[in-house]
């Protein structure tokens, strides 16, 4: 059941600056945050989005290198951004659908991390991924020979669905 606004409740609304009002209940002295249900809703989709994930997303787990990319699923919503994108940059030329795919499919799995790949005849293989100078990516740098080392591809995607950050995103010449 709703509960209606007293007078001074509606005040405060109205001389508050963005965001949420904390609330306290003075018998408990427990403390509430209002939303308006703009801000809810926005929420309320951001945690619907995080579980909708589907299972195949790591959560944190690395990945064995190298991996193959085209051996990891391609999840749902990497498929459909990566369509979106090329049908807005069709016009214009580009990168092909495979290749945005590609990206966004690093970026979902690999998202937060720095990432050394090899394209091959049969598709990226991510040689190296972890913190940059961490051990683990040091090693798998060390593991791939060195007349293939000029060929790696280095990339620091941003983490799926990152909606604070948009540095070094696939599509960041997108706005």
């Amino acid at each position: 059941m709703p509960l209606e606004l007293t007078p001074e409740q509606r005040l405060v609304l109205q001389t508050r600056s963005e965001g949420p009002i904390e609330v306290v209940d003075p018998a408990t002295c427990q403390s509430y945050i209002l939303l308006d249900r703009e801000q809810y809703n926005k929420l309320l989709a951001r945690d619907k989005r995080a579980d909708n994930l589907p299972e195949t997303r790591p959560a944190r787990l690395p990945l064995p290198v190298p991996q193959h990319l085209d051996e990891l699923p391609t999840p749902y919503e990497v498929t459909e951004e990566a369509r979106r994108l090329f049908a807005k940059r069709q016009s214009g030329g580009g990168k092909s659908l495979r290749m945005l795919e590609e990206e966004l499919k690093i970026q979902f799995y690999y998202g937060g991390l720095c990432v050394s790949y090899l394209r091959t005849p049969k598709g990226i293989v991510v040689v190296a991924a972890g913190r940059s100078g961490g051990d683990e990516y040091q090693r798998g740098l060390e593991a791939v020979p060195a007349e293939q080392r000029r060929k790696l591809v280095l990339c620091l995607p941003s983490r799926w669905n990152d909606e604070d950050s948009q540095i070094l995103t696939p599509n960041d010449d997108e706005s």
